[in-house]
């Protein structure tokens, strides 16, 4: 049985298959974010930070199956956990930013998200079916890749 908490509401679902952490302190978003997953996954838990120093607390003593953030939160930018910070992500995250930032987008996907998604409430009631897509193709990838990356670079050095 999993829960999640989102703006002051829980729900359950049996059979959890995916963890999902949502990094956001828009409010509004969370609870839309969190109807949502309720209303078109029964296989997920969905659990809710505000903050990069929650996030990085939460992703060392957690693990995660799909990291879903705001570009910008009130201690700083997502990217601070995409690239090799404090509170490294070793999982996918897909990143929300608002319509017309440009060099959000660009700066998102150049730190490693697999997605960057533009914030309407359209993209919000689609993110169970992109998060389902994400993790399916997650799962065909090479989990042995970014390793296999950094053990030649280092023997190159």
């Amino acid at each position: 049985m999993a829960e999640a908490e989102c703006a002051g509401w829980r729900f359950v679902s049996m059979d959890v298959t995916s963890t999902i952490l949502l990094i956001s302190s828009k409010h509004e978003y969370i609870d839309l974010i969190g109807r949502a997953f309720q209303t078109n996954s029964n296989r997920v838990r969905l659990s809710v930070v505000n903050s990069i120093k929650d996030a990085g607390d939460y992703l060392e003593k957690s693990t995660v199956d799909l990291v879903i953030a705001d570009y910008l939160l009130p201690d700083g930018k997502i990217t601070e956990i995409l690239s090799f910070g404090p509170c490294k992500c070793n999982c996918p995250m897909v990143v929300m930013v608002e319509e017309g930032d440009v060099k959000a987008i660009v700066e998102v996907m150049e730190a490693g998200a697999v997605d960057c998604l533009i914030r309407s409430e359209k993209i919000v009631a689609e993110l169970p079916v992109i998060s389902e897509r994400i993790l399916r193709e997650v799962d065909y990838m090479p989990q042995s890749g970014v390793i296999d990356a950094a053990s030649t670079d280092s023997q190159t050095k």
